[in-house]
């Protein structure tokens, strides 16, 4: 099974657990599983269209969603609707969280991107 097949079954997979997917989710999914565990890292190495860092705001976002919390949007309340991909906790060397995937999240990446 080459690589390209591998990373469509990781896409549709997490579609599938998540419902509404970015490719801003996926990418701050896959620099956690690769070792970015804090928000102020993770939002020095994501990056916008023009080369910049992403907005914090942006990032966590993004972050809350991987996490399963919810949020509001016009007044409603939208919930994540799947399981949590990552978790937060207080980091043990840093100021601020530490983000993990869950065991969710670690599932779903051996299953396709890990050999």
């Amino acid at each position: 099974m080459n690589d390209t097949f591998k990373f469509a079954s990781f896409l549709s997979e997490f579609r599938k657990r998540s419902k509404i997917i970015t490719t801003t989710q996926v990418e701050a999914l896959l620099f956690v599983a690769s070792g970015v565990d804090n928000i102020s890292d993770l939002t020095s190495i994501m990056l916008d269209e023009r080369g910049e860092s992403m907005p914090l705001t942006t990032v966590t976002r993004v972050i809350h969603y991987l996490s399963g919390r919810g949020r509001y949007s016009k007044g409603k309340w939208i919930n994540q609707g799947g399981e949590p991909l990552i978790q937060r906790r207080e980091h043990p060397h840093k100021r601020g969280y530490q983000l993990i995937l869950t065991h969710e999240g670690e599932k779903l990446i051996k299953c396709y991107l890990d050999k």
